[in-house]
């Protein structure tokens, strides 16, 4: 199970943060105890939407903040949200009360990819924020989800080690681009040519996360060298849910007097006895 996005894990730490000047009432609301809050007159400010679209991985987890509620007068107002839609959506907390000593109040919707879901599908909810108090007419918020498969990079998409001195080893570093907000697990094939080989780029900044691998290659026969690696995004998902990107790697081994294999042809000897300059 995948963590909340980061453009809405914000909107998420908002709400976590209520019970901490709160107490908890039943399952799914949260309501600040009487004695935190004053008992005149509420003024609520909501701010409702906009619309949400997400875009999240097969099996992912996706948060979206729909409302912001808070109160400007004295007293509290009682808030719910609810939702008409794909079951695949729910409510962290589905009631609440807001007054000054708690701040604002972030209404949540939460997305759980049922299990199946494929690139391309789709899942759709509206949810509707009201006022018990009937001080705000109700607002709804869409929230639209697009399931894709994972994005990522390969930079440079292909490397070339150049000329390489037999069983002298050259390297190059491979930065894997995930442009997801959330991190996808990318794991390589076995070079095709065990000449090629790579490992997680120690010392490297990006090395704890993966995005950075050290491609090395170490040769013997003279000659050229070539090895495709297929790198694969979430692995461990059904095909359809994978994304793969395959990249070519060479080296040319030289031998050590430049590549020469005639014994004479770097020397410049001649064999008609013309004069040496």
């Amino acid at each position: 199970m995948r963590r909340p996005w980061p453009e809405t894990t914000i909107a998420a730490l908002a709400l976590a943060a209520l019970p901490a000047c709160s107490s908890s009432g039943p399952s799914g609301s949260a309501a600040p105890p009487a004695a935190v809050c004053g008992a005149g007159r509420p003024m609520p400010v909501a701010h409702i939407g906009p619309d949400v679209r997400l875009r999240v991985l097969c099996d992912g987890l996706a948060t979206a903040g729909v409302a912001s509620v808070d109160e400007e007068g004295s007293g509290t107002t009682s808030w719910s949200v609810s939702l008409a839609g794909d079951a695949a959506f729910s409510l962290p907390i589905s009631s609440f009360r807001t007054c000054q000593a708690v701040g604002p109040t972030v209404a949540l919707v939460q997305l759980l990819v049922p299990p199946g879901a494929v690139p391309g599908d789709a899942f759709d909810t509206t949810a509707t924020i009201h006022a018990d108090d009937g001080s705000f007419a109700d607002g709804r918020v869409s929230v639209h989800a697009d399931v894709t498969a994972p994005s990522f990079d390969l930079d440079p998409p292909s490397i070339d080690f150049g000329d390489v001195l037999p069983n002298r080893g050259a390297s190059r570093t491979l930065r894997i681009l995930d442009h997801e907000a959330v991190p996808v697990s990318v794991s390589p094939s076995a070079p095709t040519d065990p000449s090629f080989g790579y490992g997680p780029d120690v010392g490297a900044p990006g090395m704890m996360t993966g995005l950075l691998w050290s491609m090395s290659f170490v040769g013997q026969e003279v000659g050229d060298h070539t090895a495709t690696v297929t790198w694969t995004a979430e692995p461990g998902a059904v095909p359809a849910c994978q994304t793969t990107k395959t990249m070519t790697l060479h080296a040319r081994v030289v031998a050590p007097d430049g590549g020469a294999q005639d014994g004479g042809a770097q020397d410049g000897g001649a064999s008609d006895g013309g004069d040496a300059p």
